[in-house]
């Protein structure tokens, strides 16, 4: 098919899946299941269901634990430093600040809040 096609769907008596792996990784699943099976304990679920295929790669939490073995073992330089982390936490707690507040907060930010939320709950 030109182009390509990575859809599939299967239906059957009480349920259907699709797999759309051009939009994304989601499998969704929607089972009718018995009439009683509800509400039998370890009964498989009803209704619509949205499984990830192979979440922990789309999540990249297998290449994340790769870098990390690959740095340790001195085959790589670390890609994000302490400096990035403290960046990304600085923004964090400003867009917290700034929902609570109702308008923009300007970088750099400092913080003295125990937590990032604490800038939002915090009146």
């Amino acid at each position: 098919m030109p182009g390509g096609n990575d859809h599939l769907e299967v239906y059957g008596p009480k349920g259907r899946l699709t797999a759309n792996l051009e939009r994304g990784p989601a499998i969704s699943m929607f089972t009718a299941g018995d009439d009683d099976a509800a509400a039998k304990p370890g009964s498989p679920q009803t209704g619509w269901q949205y499984q990830l295929y192979e979440e922990a790669w789309q999540f990249g939490f297998t290449q994340e634990i790769q870098h990390f073995v690959d740095v340790v073992a001195g085959r790589e330089t670390l890609r994000s430093s302490g400096a990035d982390g403290r960046r990304v936490l600085e923004i964090i707690c400003a867009a917290y600040e700034s929902a609570r507040l109702g308008k923009r907060v300007a970088l750099p930010f400092a913080s003295n809040k125990e937590k990032a939320i604490d800038h939002w709950f915090e009146a």
